[in-house]
């Protein structure tokens, strides 16, 4: 049950509330010890010696080790004596007022978190009562704002999940009803009561989900969120049947595939954001308890919820893939011309994705995935090592090097100029999840000479630094 959840998070609040208490007494202790301890160490050298045992005695109970203490008696017998003993007693005496520092700094954040917080332990105690107990929550004081507090604390500090402080913010919402009605005999309310209850669960579980993180090029994403905007602007006013349709006349601009991708999911998030935000207002107290308003607020979720769920089957399919043996891949073997190859890589151009990717792949198949590469430049695969990737949406051109598991997913660009998008441990038959990663990264620009030309370059780069990853670890598959 929900209630007994709330239960364990109250505990863990008030025991993590009791802890900064001890923590703020802890700190007001060292305050006192590092202020004697710092007035003695500030003295002249034969005060000093004369302290050592007290000052001895401060650094035990200040740090309870001995790293502190053993210096002061190394330095002790020539105390002031050299320049060297000197300056190592004055870097002793720094380190241990910079310490004195960080300490009253921490005191005031916990007095200032104490204070700030100073009504929540009584709201949670007495709440923690009517929940043990089934009794209602006391509404004239500011028990349930105060709960709602805990329960964003956890979810901040990544305890609970967003979609388990919502569930738990409607349980503490709807509790007093709940149990004003456990001796009601009137059906009706009880089943009013029960829909009332589950419809934001019923929401929640609905179909929120992260959402792919699509790279593009920094060149092109301005004009690709204004794509989004403008699509947002109107898709609204349109059938549900005509959304799809309207999306898809964007790709008379061209798109690479993953800037098409980076279009739906654009909306997509959107979409989210906006069933989030009724979902807010789902559980606003003065909405809630209007039923007019309550309706109409899940009236128009439900709307944007069926608009989303068309989108995202459409997004799904149009990144289905499967390997196929296709009458192109003759063409892809069966020819004198030799490939150019060029690397998928982050913005800035530093991080090659199919380097990055290597760090997944065994390192018994390093020597082979650098044969795969070499015999597809020459064209010396076999059929069995080639694949044509099909899917049923926009997305063409794809294909797979292949040997065992292992799969080096490419896409060709233009000519006999291809781009190693990754390599991957294909785990299923039908393993959507690599395809749609691999599809969904940015594709370099080579739309004028030059750019081509530093593609070009950087491939060369990538080679060499695959030859030496495969030549330093690839051995370790092989012993």
């Amino acid at each position: 049950m929900e209630e007994n959840k709330l239960i364990i998070l109250i505990d863990k609040y008030l025991e993590e509330y009791n802890k900064m208490q001890k923590g703020v007494e802890r700190a007001n202790l060292l305050k006192a010890l590092y202020d004697e301890l710092l007035s003695y160490l500030n003295d002249n050298y034969e005060n000093i010696k004369e302290n050592r045992i007290l000052i001895s005695i401060l650094l035990n109970e200040i740090y309870q080790d001995e790293v502190y203490v053993n210096e002061f008696y190394h330095l002790l017998p020539n105390l002031g004596e050299t320049k060297e003993n000197r300056d190592r007693f004055k870097h002793l005496y720094r380190s241990i007022h910079n310490d004195s520092i960080t300490n009253e700094n921490n005191l005031k954040e916990m007095n200032l978190r104490l204070f700030r917080n100073r009504y929540i332990p009584s709201s949670a105690k007495r709440v923690k009562v009517c929940l043990t107990h089934n009794i209602p929550i006391a509404e004239n004081k500011y028990d349930i704002p105060n709960i709602k507090r805990i329960l964003n604390y956890f979810e901040s500090s990544g305890i609970i999940s967003n979609k388990e402080e919502l569930l738990l913010i409607n349980e503490i919402e709807l509790y007093n009803r709940k149990t004003t009605l456990k001796n009601n005999q009137d059906e009706h309310e009880h089943t009013y009561m029960e829909t009332l209850y589950n419809e934001i669960p019923n929401i929640l579980n609905s179909g929120f989900q992260e959402h792919d993180v699509i790279e593009v090029n920094d060149e092109r994403k301005p004009t690709l969120d204004k794509f989004i905007k403008e699509l947002l602007n109107f898709i609204d006013e349109l059938d549900k049947e005509d959304v799809i349709e309207n999306i898809e006349k964007y790709h008379n601009y061209n798109l690479d595939d993953n800037e098409y991708n980076y279009l739906v999911v654009g909306i997509l998030n959107k979409y989210q954001d906006n069933l989030l935000t009724y979902y807010q207002l789902l559980i606003d107290k003065d909405i809630y308890v209007s039923r007019k308003d309550r309706l109409d607020i899940i009236k128009k979720y439900y709307q944007i919820l069926d608009r989303y769920t068309d989108l995202l089957n459409y997004y799904n399919k149009i990144n289905t893939f499967e390997a196929v043996d296709d009458e192109n891949d003759d063409l892809l073997i069966d020819t004198d011309e030799k490939k150019e190859l060029i690397f998928s890589h982050s913005a800035s151009g530093n991080k090659v994705k199919m380097i990055t990717d290597m760090k997944d792949v065994p390192h018994e198949y390093y020597d082979k995935t650098n044969e795969l590469i070499d015999d597809f430049i020459n064209n010396k695969l076999s059929k069995k090592e080639i694949k044509s990737l099909k899917n049923n949406g926009k997305l063409t051109q794809f294909m797979e090097l292949k040997y065992d598991q292992i799969r080096i997913v490419l896409k060709h660009i233009k000519d006999n100029i291809y781009c190693i998008m990754g390599i991957g441990v294909k785990k299923s038959d039908n393993d959507m999840t690599m395809y749609r990663n691999f599809a969904n990264r940015p594709i370099p620009n080579i739309s004028t000479f030059e750019k081509l030309a530093q593609e070009l370059e950087l491939s060369d780069y990538a080679r060499q630094e695959l030859a030496r990853i495969v030549t330093e670890k690839g051995r370790k598959g092989t012993r």
